[in-house]
């Protein structure tokens, strides 16, 4: 355990990643020392917990992160797991949206949630972004919102300009008319725009999640022409791969319109 803390404190990495990777060793260590693990084990462990692809992935990239850092010649270093595509995430269609903003408009913070909702369907912005949107950092008069985005590989955390257009700059400033004030943009923690979306989600008969918001939009952006390139740019995805997960179809979608004339 004191090698594990000593590791973290060094390792170069996001808080985030330390925290998933401190979790991970100590479930690892828990087991037998982690200087011990062999992929006989490690497989043995992984199916005995019943862990998805990407969960054993995670755990692998700690345990030989660990290992590295230690400066042990461990068969685990050359040891790969395949990894699996996942079936693609829910995303919002138009229509879901526009249920989603009457269901907003009928609880009991209308104006903070549309505009959230707006704000993540425009900008493509990540539920963490949400909560961390800060007022000084909002130009509605040039439809622009300033964040610190995910962290890069080896890059750390980019600032990036997110987009957004003349409603949704409509629905911040009706928000900012009678938020309490502060920092935040929306005064909320992760927990709480969790809940908020568990409430949005029972009163518009469907479930719904931050990144739902992020994938359908992305993809509603698609189907109306816009090239990846720029869908990329505006919702940082550094991998077209990955993009392409997230909006699966919508290109085909767009020819609905060019083909059959439909809408």
């Amino acid at each position: 355990m004191a090698d594990r803390a000593l590791f973290l404190a060094q390792f170069p990495g996001e808080e985030t990643t330390k925290r998933t990777y401190d979790y991970m060793l100590g479930y690892l260590e828990a087991e037998r020392p982690l200087i011990d693990y062999s992929p006989l084990t490690f497989v043995e462990l992984v199916n005995s917990r019943k862990w998805s692809n990407p969960t054993a992935r995670l755990a692998l990239s700690a345990l030989k992160a660990f290992l590295r850092w230690k400066r042990v010649d461990s068969p685990m270093l050359n040891f790969r797991i395949p990894k699996r595509q996942s079936q693609p995430g829910r995303r919002l269609t138009l229509g879901q949206r526009d249920r989603l903003l009457a269901a907003a408009a009928a609880g009991r913070h209308p104006k903070r949630d549309t505009a959230i909702i707006r704000l993540m369907w425009d900008s493509l912005i990540r539920s963490f972004e949400v909560v961390e949107a800060r007022t000084d950092r909002l130009d509605l008069e040039q439809r622009e919102l300033l964040l610190l985005t995910k962290a890069a590989s080896g890059k750390g955390r980019q600032w990036e300009v997110k987009r957004f257009s003349n409603e949704t700059a409509d629905a911040l400033r009706e928000w900012l008319s009678v938020s309490p004030g502060g920092a935040q943009l929306f005064g909320l923690g992760k927990d709480g725009l969790a809940c908020l979306f568990k409430r949005l989600s029972a009163r518009a008969g469907f479930k719904v999640s931050g990144h739902d918001l992020r994938r359908g939009g992305a993809s509603y952006q698609v189907e109306r022409g816009v090239p990846d390139r720029l869908v990329m740019l505006a919702g940082g995805w550094k991998s077209h791969d990955v993009f392409q997960r997230y909006t699966i179809g919508a290109e085909l979608r767009a020819l609905d319109g060019l083909l059959w004339g439909e809408k």
